[in-house]
């Protein structure tokens, strides 16, 4: 019988890991770190949207975010050690390739000692049977193989999704999102965001609009997200938890297999 212990504490740090970070960037979240001030521009009857910093993100966040990508990426590697029938268990590993004939040529002494039937399981995780780059188990290598040697880059930012409301005296409200235009009272309202991804600047305009007529106020309802940053181009700009609990997810899977 397959001891899974090792694997499977691995995956509950891991998850210890995730659950707290989840919670610290929910209360950031919606502690409101930023506000958002509009002002009308006269000269060009327009309105701006800026955005100025109350509190910075905490600066460990990436730190956490390591030690969840080594836990998870080591419960593959200690999954990998109990199926092995070698007495050493140097150089075994979880096989993660990108195309078969690399899986082929790796696993040949990452998984020394493993059974036909259960490389056959393991092949059938292999990024290259999903979706490639973005595969979860791909991106949990990845971030683990960065944090090695680099900080990870966790960034507040705008989401794509991010819109402006209109509030209108009487209970009325107006939605847009990205770029577009309402009417109201006859008079054309139009406003598109500016300023999408990571926040740097104190002050920054984050939208602009033409003015709406004097009754019509102006209120912003612009929320922030927790990002991986660009360092990374296949995760850049994926949420943290929603990336994470994702390969979360997928050890499950790969542990609960019929070893």
């Amino acid at each position: 019988m397959i001891d899974l212990n090792g694997p499977r504490l691995k995956l509950r740090r891991a998850d210890q890991h995730l659950k707290s970070l989840k919670q610290r960037i929910k209360r950031f979240v919606n502690s409101a770190p930023y506000t958002f001030v509009v002002k009308h521009e006269a000269e060009t009857d327009e309105f701006v949207i800026r955005c100025y910093f109350r509190r910075e993100a905490p600066n460990d966040w990436p730190v956490v975010v390591g030690d969840f990508a080594h836990n998870a990426r080591s419960a593959l590697d200690l999954l990998v050690s109990a199926l092995s029938a070698n007495t050493s268990k140097a150089g075994l590993s979880f096989t993660l390739a990108p195309c078969p004939e690399e899986y082929m040529e790796r696993m040949k002494g990452e998984l020394a000692g493993v059974s036909e039937e259960h490389r056959a399981i393991i092949e059938s995780f292999q990024p290259y049977n999903g979706l490639g780059n973005k595969d979860v188990l791909a991106i949990l290598h990845e971030i683990n193989r960065y944090d090695k040697h680099r900080l990870l880059n966790v960034v507040t930012a705008f989401p794509e999704h991010a819109g402006v409301i209109w509030n209108r005296p009487g209970g009325f409200s107006y939605m847009v999102r990205g770029r577009g235009s309402v009417r109201l009272l006859g008079a054309p309202l139009e406003i598109h965001l500016v300023k999408r991804g990571v926040i740097t600047e104190d002050g920054a305009i984050v939208a602009r609009g033409r003015a709406a007529p004097e009754e019509v106020q102006v209120d912003p309802n612009l929320k922030v997200s927790v990002q991986f940053g660009q360092t990374i181009p296949r995760i850049a700009s994926r949420p943290v938890v929603d990336t994470l609990t994702a390969i979360r997810d997928r050890l499950k899977e790969v542990i609960s297999q019929p070893w």
